[in-house]
């Protein structure tokens, strides 16, 4: 939101002029250093410049201190489009201290707090105002209840000084206004602000946040209606577990239990791991119990609960899948594999391990889904031997699953430092699997092994392959540890001048772009840390 700000302000004020480091003597100067700062950022960003991001540094931190060194009543003598940028800036930084000092100023100076009535700065200045507190607000600790008070006054006022001054900041000003009314859980004052939203601005991008407040006052008045066309209005962009339960009560209110349904399993699906979605749930088995059409069968309740095994429902989708299980055979391995791969992910190993030795017993897929689960869980535990047993057996079985093992058991070998081993591995990769989806990374990462081995002819073979595909940042790779290939061998013009070609066509801010001109740029040839892949 601080960006999409500034934008507007720079829309709406004069561009301020880039003012220099040194020591700002006053707000106008500091601000001016934090604007030229911030285009030095993203210059040093794009050109990949470490010394020009350590500038913008620099000059960040110094004007940044300097503002911390003045007076706040200092803010009082500079012209309202710099006290609006100082206001800004403390936003920016998420210095609270600031805005309640500054705030505390320019209410203090004025009964009318904000830009003159009339002038193109009112608007955006009084929003800023506004924000200035509620960061106050937030990030202020220990305020007595009075202050409280008044700056949430105050942030109010200013919005609505900010709507009606200028169109542009309409969407924006009555949103804040409606979660100001959010905070307070004033439902009335969030109804009369989303209303206000929906009219003057209904395409803004934060009408669909506030028409939740409107869609629940429609349910409230039983006008299941208009709550549903509500409703409908807010998607996509307002889709949410709370929104889905909305659309479904309004179904239900209207009698149309099937619709509803859905929303529910909707809500499920999209929304699973919040609580609204176990009450969904619950609702969604209720319905079931009552009218017959929408009785779920145990596959459907199944596919309910998959999505439910995460966030604040996964407890409870745990300990209902278990009982699925124990009470139907036919689908046991399948809901076993769900669970397994919940419990691998959160690495429960020693709960998945008993289910991964069953289902290795059972059919051929689910067999050889569960030892690469099973090889990944021993991998993962340290338990090497095992692991590369398990692995072995899925790279003879071949298929999707013997091409995943082969690559994980190459990449394991490689985190073992056991470059021997990864090299053959990787190797093995492209000779039993020639259209394997990973080979040009299998033959990097056997052209790296190699190079860790010492085999720096067949590491060059391998970079050189790979070099000559031209492969976008691929290629950056290939050309930095070929270079690094050839001076290995003692060919340092070779290397340099496979290097230096390389860099016209790498991204500058890229980790290999920077590497290759700090090692093969024109300024040095010399051999430097060189980093891993």
């Amino acid at each position: 939101m601080i960006r999409r700000l500034m934008v507007l302000t720079t829309l709406i004020l004069h561009t301020l002029t880039s003012g220099s480091l040194a020591s700002a003597a006053t707000p106008t100067e500091a601000i001016d250093s934090l604007e030229e700062a911030r285009g030095l950022f993203r210059q040093g960003l794009f050109m990949g410049d470490i010394e020009t991001l350590d500038r913008s540094r620099d000059m960040r931190f110094a004007a940044l201190d300097a503002l911390d060194e003045m007076d706040p009543q200092s803010i009082t003598g500079v012209p309202w489009p710099e006290r609006i940028a100082w206001m800004e800036h403390a936003l920016f930084e998420r210095r609270a201290d600031w805005s309640l000092k500054l705030l505390g100023v320019i209410r203090a100076s004025s009964a009318d707090p904000f830009p003159p009535v009339g002038s193109a700065n009112r608007g955006i200045g009084a929003l800023v105002a506004g924000m200035s507190a509620d960061a106050a607000l937030r990030g202020v600790p220990n305020l007595s209840s009075d202050d409280k008070a008044s700056l949430r006054s105050f942030a109010e006022r200013a919005y609505e000084v900010s709507a009606r001054e200028n169109f542009l900041l309409r969407d924006e000003a009555f949103y804040r206004l409606w979660r100001l009314g959010d905070a307070r859980d004033n439902l009335a004052m969030m109804a009369e602000w989303s209303d206000s939203l929906a009219v003057a601005t209904p395409r803004s991008l934060r009408t669909p946040a506030t028409r939740l407040t409107r869609v629940q006052r429609f349910l409230d008045l039983g006008d299941f209606g208009e709550a549903l066309q509500e409703a409908r209005l807010a998607m996509p962009k307002g889709d949410s577990a709370e929104m889905r339960w909305a659309m479904a009560e309004a179904n239900f209110g209207l009698d149309f239990e099937g619709q509803g349904a859905r929303e529910l399993e909707k809500l499920i699906g999209s929304f699973g791991g919040q609580r609204l979605a176990w009450d969904a749930y619950e609702k969604r088995l209720r319905l079931g119990d009552t009218n017959t059409n929408l009785y779920l069968t145990k596959e459907q309740r199944f596919n309910l609960l998959k999505p439910l095994l995460k966030g604040s429902t996964a407890k409870r989708a745990e300990a209902a899948l278990k009982t699925l299980a124990d009470q139907n055979r036919s689908m046991r391995a399948q809901i076993l594999s769900t669970l397994t791969e919940y419990y691998y992910k959160t690495k429960r190993y020693s709960d998945a391990e008993p289910y991964l030795k069953e289902l290795i017993e059972g059919s051929d897929s689910i067999s050889r889904r569960a030892q690469l689960t099973y090889a990944r869980l021993l991998r993962n535990s340290g338990r090497i031997a095992p692991m590369e047993e398990l692995y072995e057996r899925l790279v003879s079985a071949g298929g999707s699953h013997g091409q995943k093992a082969i690559w994980e058991l190459a990449r394991e070998y490689e985190s073992l430092a056991r470059w021997e081993d990864a090299n053959t591995a990787y190797s093995r990769l492209l000779s039993l699997f020639p259209g394997h989806g990973k080979k040009d990374k299998a033959r990097y990462r056997r052209g790296f092994a190699r190079y860790r081995m010492g085999a720096y002819v067949d590491a060059e073979s391998d970079f050189r392959t790979l070099f000559r595909k031209k492969n976008g940042s691929a290629e950056e790779e290939a050309a930095f540890w070929l270079a690094k290939s050839l001076e290995a061998q003692g060919k340092a013009q070779e290397a340099q001048a496979v290097g230096s070609g390389a860099i016209s066509s790498s991204f500058p801010a890229g980790f290999y772009g920077v590497s290759l001109r700090r090692d093969y740029g024109k300024e040095t040839t010399a051999v430097q840390s060189t980093p891993l892949p």
